[in-house]
């Protein structure tokens, strides 16, 4: 599933196809996820203390502490909510598409919500945007 706007969101789900209750839950689901404030954790994986976490399978050697790291990194990696993006230093990029850059600083930026990211004027990029499964579920009913 594609990150698309909220408009397109409800036309693209019919009520007969889903249920009146599951379309009013779905709809209400999606609506909370697109106003979520925007968080580093949500484009790429990051431990307790804010800092970025490198993929534990780039390692070959197996060891306890790779394990633990490993584990961690997965605990961890059930935050993020978009594919495809790498921590630069300033800022998020998508890893196949170059164009798809968002800053670091939220609070500060054009970029708060997740919202922000759909609604932006001129800015079409967001429909390659894809949601993780953990996303998904958010807004499944």
């Amino acid at each position: 599933m594609k990150l698309i706007q909220m408009t397109d969101f409800v036309l693209e789900y019919d009520e007969k196809r889903v249920g009146m209750r599951d379309y009013c839950n779905l709809i209400v689901n999606y609506a909370t996820f697109l106003k979520q404030p925007l968080q580093t954790n949500m484009f790429v994986v990051m431990d307790e203390t804010n800092d970025p976490m490198e993929n534990p399978d780039i390692y070959s050697e197996e060891s306890e502490e790779l394990e633990y790291y490993r584990n961690k990194y997965l605990k961890q990696s059930e935050s993020v909510l978009f594919k495809g993006f790498k921590l630069s230093s300033i800022g998020m990029m998508h890893v196949k598409n170059k164009n798809i850059f968002i800053g670091l600083g939220f609070e500060n930026g054009i970029f708060q919500t997740v919202e922000d990211l759909v609604n932006y004027p001129n800015w079409p990029k967001y429909e390659e945007i894809e949601l993780t499964e953990i996303a998904k579920k958010m807004i499944k009913p």
